[in-house]
C-alpha cells in the first residue's frame, strides 16, 4: 500500500551542468524539500517502500483524497452512506524526513490487525537536529495554521462525496502537540475531528485561557511519563522564559499530565511505571531484533511500535470506553488512568 503524506516543507532547487551526452552538456534540476515552511501543503502519494521525494506524484487535495479514501476500508450503514477514519500522525522536533517515514511505516505496522482506516503523516519542516529546539519551534507555529487547511479539505470532500462520512483523528508527538494546540488557537470557524490523542506533549500542563483544541475534537487523551528526559530540557527552556514571563507554565503535558480541570474532555493516562518496568535494555534490543526500534530518545519516543500503547490508542479511537480492563487500570481520580503493568 501506498504511503500517504501532507508535507509543509519547502521546495528547493539547484542547477547542476551535467555531461547528457558524450559530446555535449546540458543543465540539471536538482529538487528536493527543504527545511522551512512552505507556502501550501504539498499532497504526496509515496510508493511502498520509497523515501518521500519531490518528484512523487503530487495531486489537488480532492483527487488525492480519494486515492486515500480508495485504499481505506470503509463500512457501509443502512443509508448506504460508507463511514472510514484517517488518524493524522503529527510528528515531533529533531525528525528529518527519513525519521518521519520510518515512523509512518511502524505506526501503520502497528496498527494493522486492528485499525481499518488509513494512517496519514504530516510532515512539517523539522531538521532533524537536537540543538535547534527553538528554531524547530518556530518553524512549528508557522505549519499550524495547514493543520486546520488540511481538516477543511477533508471537511469540503465530506461535502462534495455526501455518501461518505469520514473521521478524523489527530495523534501528535512532543512538538507535535504543540502545532495542534497553536492550529486550533487562531481557527475561525468549527472544524470537528473526533480524537486528539497526545504523547510525550510538549505543551504546558496547563493554560490560564482554556486551550482552544478542547472545543474541536470530542475527546483528548494525553500519554504521559514522569520519565521523559527530553521534556525534561524542554521544561529547563521554559523555566527561563518564566522569569520574563512569570504566567507561563514550565510544566509539561507530557511528562506531568495535562490539568483535568481545564475542560471535562480529558484524559490522562499516566505511562510511568509502565516505561521503568518495561523499557530495560533486554526490552529495547527486543523491539530493534524485531525490526520495530524506537526511533528517538527511548523515553520520549518509545510509544509508537509498542504493543500495549497501540492497543489502547486504537480503543481510543474506537470510541470503546467499556473494553480498556486490559490496557488500563482506574486510580481514584476521575478521568485518570494507569497503563497496565500487570502483564509487563
Amino acid at each position: 500500500m501506498n504511503d500517504y503524506i501532507m508535507c509543509v516543507r519547502n521546495i528547493i532547487s539547484n542547477k547542476s551542468i551535467v555531461n547528457l551526452m558524450s559530446n555535449s552538456l546540458g543543465e540539471k534540476e536538482d529538487r528536493k524539500f527543504g527545511d522551512e515552511p512552505s507556502e501550501s501543503i504539498h499532497f504526496l502519494t509515496v510508493p511502498k517502500g520509497w523515501d518521500i521525494a519531490v518528484d512523487f506524484k503530487q495531486e489537488d487535495s480532492i483527487s488525492w483524497f480519494k486515492r486515500v479514501i480508495a485504499d481505506m476500508e470503509t463500512f457501509e450503514d443502512e443509508n448506504g452512506v460508507k463511514h472510514g477514519n484517517i488518524l493524522l500522525h503529527i510528528h515531533g522536533y529533531n525528525t528529518d524526513q527519513k525519521k518521519l517515514i520510518k515512523k509512518h511505516r511502524q505506526l501503520k505496522k502497528s496498527l494493522k490487525d486492528k485499525f481499518k482506516g488509513i494512517v496519514v503523516s504530516f510532515d512539517w519542516p523539522s531538521k532533524g537536529d537536537p540543538f535547534n529546539y527553538k528554531e524547530d519551534q518556530e518553524d512549528a507555529a508557522e505549519s499550524a495554521l495547514f493543520i486546520i487547511n488540511g481538516l477543511k479539505e477533508l471537511t469540503t470532500f465530506n461535502k462534495i462525496y455526501a455518501d461518505y462520512n469520514i473521521k478524523i483523528h489527530l495523534l501528535a508527538h512532543s512538538t507535535g502537540a504543540y502545532i495542534v494546540k497553536e492550529a486550533f488557537k487562531d481557527a475561525n470557524e468549527f472544524w470537528n475531528v473526533d480524537q486528539i490523542i497526545f504523547i510525550g506533549a510538549d505543551i504546558p500542563a496547563s493554560s490560564k485561557e482554556p486551550f482552544a483544541f478542547y472545543r474541536y475534537c470530542n475527546r483528548v487523551t494525553n500519554y504521559y511519563s514522569s520519565y521523559d528526559w527530553a521534556l525534561t530540557f524542554s521544561e529547563v527552556i521554559e523555566w527561563f522564559s518564566d522569569l520574563i514571563y512569570p504566567y507561563k507554565d514550565s510544566r509539561r503535558a507530557g511528562k506531568d499530565g495535562l490539568d483535568l480541570d481545564s475542560s471535562p474532555n480529558i484524559v490522562n493516562i499516566d505511562c510511568s511505571d509502565y516505561f521503568d518496568k518495561s523499557y530495560t535494555p533486554k526490552k529495547q534490543k527486543q523491539r530493534m531484533n524485531d525490526d520495530n526500534e524506537v526511533i528517538g530518545s527511548v523515553s520520549h519516543s518509545w510509544y509508537i511500535g509498542d504493543d500495549l500503547f497501540t492497543q489502547d490508542m486504537y480503543l481510543t479511537m474506537m470510541n470503546s470506553d467499556n473494553y480498556f480492563d486490559d490496557t488500563r487500570k482506574i486510580t481514584p481520580i476521575r478521568r485518570k488512568f494507569i497503563l497496565n503493568t500487570s502483564k509487563v
